[in-house]
Protein backbone atom coordinates (compact mmCIF):
# COMPACT_ATOMS: atom_id res chain seq x y z
CA UNK A 1 0.00 0.00 0.00
CA UNK A 2 2.98 2.32 0.46
CA UNK A 3 3.63 2.58 -3.29
CA UNK A 4 -0.04 3.38 -3.92
CA UNK A 5 0.06 6.03 -1.19
CA UNK A 6 3.25 7.62 -2.56
CA UNK A 7 1.85 7.87 -6.08
CA UNK A 8 -1.43 9.29 -4.79
CA UNK A 9 0.41 11.95 -2.79
CA UNK A 10 2.58 12.71 -5.83
CA UNK A 11 -0.54 13.29 -7.94
CA UNK A 12 -1.93 15.63 -5.28
CA UNK A 13 1.32 17.61 -5.19
CA UNK A 14 1.07 18.00 -8.96
CA UNK A 15 -2.50 19.31 -8.48
CA UNK A 16 -3.86 16.35 -10.45
CA UNK A 17 -6.70 15.97 -7.98
CA UNK A 18 -9.11 14.04 -10.18
CA UNK A 19 -6.38 11.52 -11.06
CA UNK A 20 -5.44 11.29 -7.39
CA UNK A 21 -9.04 10.57 -6.41
CA UNK A 22 -9.32 7.78 -8.97
CA UNK A 23 -5.99 6.29 -7.96
CA UNK A 24 -6.60 6.54 -4.21
CA UNK A 25 -10.06 5.00 -4.59
CA UNK A 26 -8.45 2.05 -6.36
CA UNK A 27 -5.95 1.84 -3.50
CA UNK A 28 -8.72 1.88 -0.90
CA UNK A 29 -10.54 -0.86 -2.79
CA UNK A 30 -7.38 -2.97 -2.74
CA UNK A 31 -6.30 -2.06 0.81
CA UNK A 32 -9.55 -1.11 2.58
CA UNK A 33 -8.14 -0.95 6.11
CA UNK A 34 -5.19 1.34 5.46
CA UNK A 35 -5.96 4.62 7.20
CA UNK A 36 -3.27 6.54 5.29
CA UNK A 37 -5.05 5.87 2.00
CA UNK A 38 -8.42 6.79 3.48
CA UNK A 39 -7.02 10.00 4.98
CA UNK A 40 -5.49 11.10 1.72
CA UNK A 41 -8.62 10.27 -0.27
CA UNK A 42 -10.81 12.20 2.17
CA UNK A 43 -8.40 15.13 2.09
CA UNK A 44 -8.46 15.36 -1.70
CA UNK A 45 -12.24 15.08 -1.76
CA UNK A 46 -12.50 17.93 0.74
CA UNK A 47 -10.04 19.97 -1.33
CA UNK A 48 -12.29 19.47 -4.36
CA UNK A 49 -15.39 20.51 -2.34
CA UNK A 50 -16.78 16.96 -2.51
CA UNK A 51 -17.67 16.83 1.16
CA UNK A 52 -20.59 14.45 0.66
CA UNK A 53 -18.12 11.87 -0.62
CA UNK A 54 -15.55 12.62 2.09
CA UNK A 55 -18.02 12.36 4.97
CA UNK A 56 -18.46 8.54 5.01
CA UNK A 57 -14.71 8.07 4.68
CA UNK A 58 -14.08 10.32 7.68
CA UNK A 59 -16.83 8.59 9.63
CA UNK A 60 -15.16 5.26 8.84
CA UNK A 61 -11.79 6.59 9.98
CA UNK A 62 -13.36 7.90 13.19
CA UNK A 63 -14.87 4.47 13.88
CA UNK A 64 -11.51 2.81 13.18
CA UNK A 65 -9.87 5.20 15.64
CA UNK A 66 -12.55 4.60 18.29
CA UNK A 67 -12.20 0.83 17.84
CA UNK A 68 -8.47 1.08 18.50
CA UNK A 69 -7.50 0.19 14.95
CA UNK A 70 -5.52 3.39 14.55
CA UNK A 71 -2.79 3.56 17.15
CA UNK A 72 -0.29 5.93 15.53
CA UNK A 73 -0.78 9.34 17.16
CA UNK A 74 0.11 11.19 13.96
CA UNK A 75 -2.58 9.34 12.01
CA UNK A 76 -5.09 9.85 14.83
CA UNK A 77 -4.31 13.57 14.69
CA UNK A 78 -4.94 13.62 10.96
CA UNK A 79 -8.31 11.92 11.45
CA UNK A 80 -9.28 14.50 14.08
CA UNK A 81 -8.15 17.31 11.78
CA UNK A 82 -10.18 16.00 8.83
CA UNK A 83 -13.26 15.60 11.02
CA UNK A 84 -12.84 19.18 12.20
CA UNK A 85 -12.47 20.50 8.64
CA UNK A 86 -15.53 18.56 7.55
CA UNK A 87 -17.57 19.90 10.46
CA UNK A 88 -16.59 23.47 9.57
CA UNK A 89 -17.51 22.92 5.92
CA UNK A 90 -20.93 21.53 6.85
CA UNK A 91 -21.57 24.38 9.27
CA UNK A 92 -21.05 26.87 6.43
CA UNK A 93 -23.59 25.21 4.13
CA UNK A 94 -27.06 26.77 4.00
Amino acid sequence: HRAVLKLGVCLVRQHKYDDAIIFLRQGVNRFPNQPELLINLAGVLIEKQRTDEAKPIIERLTMMEQDGLIVDSSIRGQVINLASILARRYSKEP
